[in-house]
């Protein structure tokens, strides 16, 4: 067989092999976003589940805390955590966070964020208000992003007439190994705040 030939032949057999894999669903390096999630509700707790070849991947949780802290006669302060869970052999490397109390109508509450809930070091934050929304930015999380991420805000001046708190979000997952699968997970949803006041 002739060089040229055979150069020809060995390259139509990786063709072949490589779009096997492919059409067997395991293509090398490929990518899948997940937007339609499972949702569960645990009192003012909220969680949407997403999943992948049947299997959970992912699960995004909203949790505010369970009473108000009243600042003024018709104002209080209300804690809320924002977590992110995933199996071991997966990382989270960007996340955005847009977040709103009342969902639409009137001014929003103005939010701070408190704390950041994972591993050492501490990536590079970006947070400010875009539109009326209160929006958080993590280009690369680093250490942070394995295991369970989380972050604990704090939304300031919430009036009583506000009952709920709205979250829109989007996070790219990795897998580790050579060529792995990534993933980009998106989603809104809303939450009740709590009725219960504390002084």
């Amino acid at each position: 067989m002739k060089r040229r030939e055979y150069m020809a032949a060995v390259a139509g057999v990786g063709a072949l092999s490589l779009g096997g894999i492919s059409l067997g669903g395991f293509s090398l390096g490929s990518h899948e976003t997940l937007s339609n999630p499972t949702v569960t509700h645990n009192g003012v707790q909220t969680f949407l589940t997403y999943s992948s070849g049947g299997s959970k991947l992912t699960t995004f949780g909203l949790a505010p805390s369970s009473a108000r802290v009243r600042t003024s006669t018709h104002q209080s302060s209300i804690k809320v955590v924002v977590s992110m869970t995933q199996p071991q052999n997966t990382k989270m490397t960007s996340l955005t966070l847009k977040m709103r109390a009342p969902p639409a109508g009137s001014t929003p509450a103005p939010v701070s964020l408190i704390n950041t809930m994972g591993n050492n070091p501490n990536p590079p934050i970006k947070f400010y208000m875009d539109n009326l929304y209160s929006v958080l930015e993590i280009d690369h999380l680093r250490g942070l992003g394995e295991g369970t991420v989380g972050f604990e805000f704090e939304l300031l001046y919430v009036h009583d007439s506000t009952k709920e708190i709205y979250v829109d979000f989007e996070y790219h997952l990795t897998e580790p190994k050579f060529l792995g699968k990534t993933f980009t997970v998106k989603g809104q949803t809303t939450a009740p705040l709590p009725t219960r006041k504390v002084n």
